[in-house]
């Protein structure tokens, strides 16, 4: 049996339904709360299937295992290159690692699963030094979408386009939101990218990405970026379908061993509710809704436990940032949270800016935040977080803790402070985040009881 694997897609012939019967098993899932499974084996005509090429290694395990000889032909287009002259810049040695186990193999590209604080940036900026190649690095939010051109052009010293935010500048580099791409009016220059690096990858699952990602379906390299590269929906798959598989992995706690992170004290405050609250359902239609808001919204006991873990932690001199789920409960413990400012996605630019520079100079000392927050804003100086919304997202529960890992003069450790409504559902939704916090070997934890205020 043979496949010819190409930048997106890999082809076979069989007239074998048993290898058909195999591969469409391994090819195919269920996403979270859904009666129909996705497949992603597609039958073309007259014998020959598709599959996606990121799945190359599902594909040949399964072949192994069934004793089905094959072999794989790797199509690999060659990147072309371009006058693009970056300037030389220096890495860490495991950023070196993981850019070198891109290069290499069958398959160039694939994903860095590299915990918040690794350099994720730096490392994409040095794979555009060593490959000079027309580029696309994509985000998801405006604020990404500048923090990476900064980036670049500090690392590079070069001209960094932009595509998104109302503005089309299209340069050997380019950096686009995602929702800027998928509307379709750049489909042609998607056809020209050679590498094509999707920053915090985890989200190439929403069918807007996927569909970005097929429109380059002839690119020769991409690459994907993440701390977390799994979906809570069950969309897993998707993932290494349009990235490839994990190439390199490094941790929280590998980066605190090697003294790129300070490592948390993970405090858990399990809240005493009332017995209304308690018993509240969570099924049908708006439910959850309600529930969240009497909950963990308006609750002004819960309020009151924030403020005073807020003020506690500001009385030490902490720089704080607190992380919510909802606007209006952002807005809510501005009141209760003296000097606090708080920034959400409706805010200008220009005002969130101000925000987060003010923070990190140390003006401002605590920092609301919505989940504009979670991924990809780089602020150091936060010692101390207050995950003051609920929710079950193992990928958010370790990039909201990654806010406050990031090193700083005079910083040796960093506080979380977890809320745990005693709601059964609130309550799943802990364990889910506790399993995740689990998996970093240098997480300390430590559980303390609040009672019924």
């Amino acid at each position: 049996m043979n496949i010819q694997a190409g930048p997106m897609w890999a082809t076979f012939e069989t007239p074998s339904t048993t290898v058909v019967s195999a591969l469409g098993a391994v090819l195919s899932y269920m996403p979270e709360g859904s009666d129909y499974p996705v497949r992603l084996l597609e039958h073309c005509g007259s014998g020959i299937y598709r599959y996606p090429a990121g799945l190359t290694a599902r594909v040949q395990t399964t072949l192994d295992a069934a004793h089905i000889p094959h072999n794989v032909e790797w199509l690999k287009p060659t990147l072309e290159p371009t006058d693009l002259a970056p300037q030389a810049f220096t890495i860490r040695p495991y950023q070196a690692s993981a850019i070198m186990s891109l290069l290499k193999g069958d398959r160039p590209g694939g994903i860095l699963q590299a915990a918040t604080g690794a350099g994720k940036t730096a490392m994409a900026a040095k794979l555009i030094q060593l490959t000079k190649t027309r580029t696309l690095f994509v985000v998801h939010t405006k604020d990404l979408m500048k923090q990476a051109q900064d980036a670049f052009r500090k690392f590079l010293g070069i001209k960094v386009g932009q595509i998104g935010n109302g503005r089309e500048d299209i340069q050997t580099v380019t950096v686009a939101t995602i929702q800027t791409l998928s509307k379709g009016r750049h489909d042609a220059y998607l056809k020209t990218v050679q590498l094509a690096i999707f920053d915090e990858c985890h989200h190439v699952a929403a069918p807007t990405l996927y569909s970005v990602r097929h429109k380059m379906a002839d690119c020769p390299m991409v690459v994907g970026l993440s701390a977390s590269p799994w979906r809570d929906d069950g969309h897993d798959m998707l993932i290494e379908a349009a990235c490839g598989p994990v190439k390199y992995q490094i941790t929280a706690s590998d980066l605190v061993d090697a003294g790129y992170l300070v490592a948390p004290d993970i405090h858990i405050f399990r809240r005493q509710i009332r017995r209304d609250l308690r018993e509240m359902k969570v099924t049908g239609n708006g439910a959850f809704a309600r529930a969240y808001k009497a909950i963990v919204t308006d609750d002004p006991s819960r309020h009151r436990l924030i403020a005073k873990l807020a003020a506690e932690q500001l009385a030490q001199g902490r720089r704080l940032l607190v992380l919510v789920k909802h606007i209006e409960h952002g807005v809510a413990l501005t009141q209760h949270i003296p000097g606090s400012v708080f920034v959400e996605g409706n805010d200008s630019a220009n005002d969130r800016a101000a925000a987060f520079d003010a923070f990190r100079s140390g003006e401002l000392s605590c920092l609301i935040g919505t989940s504009l927050c979670d991924e990809g804003v780089d602020i150091p100086a936060a010692d101390a977080l207050i995950l003051a919304g609920a929710g079950s997202s193992s990928t958010r529960a370790l990039q909201r803790i990654g806010r406050v890992l990031r090193p700083a003069p005079g910083k040796t450790t960093a506080y979380v402070a977890d809320i745990v409504d005693e709601h059964p559902v609130f309550r799943r939704q802990f364990y889910s985040r506790h399993k995740i916090y689990r998996t970093e070997r240098l997480f300390r934890t430590q559980e303390i009881q609040v009672p019924l205020d």
